[in-house]
């Protein structure tokens, strides 16, 4: 039997899928704003690539069981394209839908990066305060293992190797900011830092490891904000304490 669906793996999908539907030309935005007598509400699906059980559209038999609901076999869509992919499976191949999600993840990844240049001072404030709100202050540590050792140990593909080196682009702008909020925040960068460290070793009990891992630190610095110019801000912050601090060091 299966495992069933964790909630952190659906929010790992929405938040590289930016919470928009992933079926080719329809890219609606999968949540609602709250109103005055409602909560927010999320709009968009998980959809199996295989199906989970025999007799489902595009079911494998041959598929491992324990990766039936794992991140690699689901899609993020509307509710309409869940529909239209299950009752259309002959249409709708596996290759066909892994190719799409691949493709849209690509698209959503090239929009942050073409993001990075409307960072600035504010959208790096958005992302930190909510960061250091309840995060324990935590002394520096001097002797920090290179980035490049970080990313073999922690197992990181090339792909989020890549969204380093792009995050990094900004590194500047990020120590300039934490050292004028420093001035008139006691002790913000180690805060901040320490906020980070929290984050990595509380996942790190859970076990996740790799990309995994790293998708989920990138969602905690955006606060789970889709934006493309917070996911931005976020990943320049995690990308300069992955360089200049002893995150991911476990």
């Amino acid at each position: 039997m299966s495992s069933p669906l964790k909630p952190s793996v659906k929010l790992r999908l929405a938040f590289n899928s930016c919470n928009r539907c992933a079926f080719p030309g329809c890219n609606r935005l999968l949540t609602e704003k709250a109103t005055a007598e409602d909560q927010g509400a999320i709009l968009g699906e998980a959809a199996h690539i295989r199906g989970e059980k025999a007799g489902a559209a595009r079911h494998d038999p041959d598929f491992p069981e324990d990766g039936i609901n794992g991140y690699d076999n689901l899609i993020y869509l509307c509710g309409d394209h869940h529909t239209l992919i299950d009752k259309q499976e002959k249409t709708y191949t596996v290759k066909t839908i892994l190719g799409w999600r691949a493709d849209h993840e690509r698209t959503m990844q090239e929009k942050t990066e073409d993001a990075l240049l409307e960072v600035t001072f504010a959208e790096l404030e958005i992302v930190t305060k909510a960061l250091i709100e309840s995060a324990p202050a935590t002394s520096p540590d001097l002797n920090l293992t290179p980035p490049e050792e970080k990313i073999k140990k922690n197992d990181l593909s090339p792909n989020v190797r890549f969204q380093i080196s792009v995050g990094l682009g900004k590194s500047r702008e990020v120590r300039d900011f934490i050292h004028e909020i420093s001035t008139t925040v006691p002790r913000f960068d180690e805060h901040l830092v320490g906020g980070f460290r929290a984050k990595y070793d509380e996942l790190w009990s859970e076990g996740l490891r790799g990309d995994p891992l790293f998708d989920e630190m990138l969602r905690f610095a955006c606060n789970g904000k889709p934006d493309a110019v917070i996911i931005a801000a976020g990943l320049t912050v995690l990308s300069h304490l992955f360089e200049t601090c002893d995150v991911f060091e476990q």
